[in-house]
């Protein structure tokens, strides 16, 4: 069994390469299963996210992952996000879209709208700003979890807990997740004093 760390808003790289930033971790809710890994490339116009198989991660930390794949397998993964640039909408709805311009001698910004995430059936999206809940009240926000392979089950969530300068991280065990909700949100069998007594360590994320 191998312990891998999958963050969120970690420096994804490629043969040595940077090449963008994981923006969410999908899942399948029921089985507590990381799937998916979400990368925003580094360096494309179209801003075109990419949906990573959660096996493509060679080895991480809670800043940086590597994958395995070559960076011609990256490019032609499969989208996460369905995009069309505004010209485009104009062009399909028949009147000007926001971001782009019909008036002469104004410049025309040809920005990428997107219209739809393609969340694999039956799963869920999880980005850094979803919730964690206790049983009464907010506690924090999700960072990453911690899997096993070849599973990729969920061992533990690590929680952004507290504010500003204070910011802490907690490590909370998978037992201990009550339910992933429909809309992301993350529900814990605990109460806030619970969570408060588990270890915490500074955040290793500036962000």
């Amino acid at each position: 069994m191998k312990i891998i760390d999958v963050p969120l808003r970690a420096k994804v790289f490629c043969q040595g390469n940077l090449i963008g930033t994981s923006r969410y971790i999908i899942l399948d809710p029921l089985n507590y299963k990381v799937t998916h890994l979400v990368i925003s490339p580094e360096n494309d116009p179209h801003f075109e996210e990419r949906l990573i198989p959660i096996s493509w991660v060679q080895q991480s930390s809670s800043s940086d992952i590597e994958l395995s794949c070559s960076i011609t397998q990256f490019d032609i993964a499969d989208r996460f996000t369905e995009t069309k640039s505004a010209a485009e909408m104009q062009h399909l709805l028949g009147y000007y879209s926001i971001g782009y311009s019909g008036w002469p001698g104004v410049p025309a910004f040809n920005i990428p709208l997107v219209l739809n995430k393609r969340v694999p059936k039956g799963e869920l999206a999880l980005k850094h700003e979803t919730e964690v809940l206790a049983t009464d009240g907010s506690v924090g926000y999700l960072d990453e979890f911690v899997v096993a392979s070849p599973t990729y089950r969920i061992l533990q969530l690590i929680l952004r807990h507290g504010h500003l300068l204070g910011k802490k991280e907690i490590a909370v065990p998978a037992a201990d997740i009550e339910q992933i909700a429909e809309d992301g949100t993350i529900h814990l069998d605990l109460a806030k004093d619970a969570v408060d007594r588990f270890p915490s360590f500074e955040m290793l994320r500036s962000n």
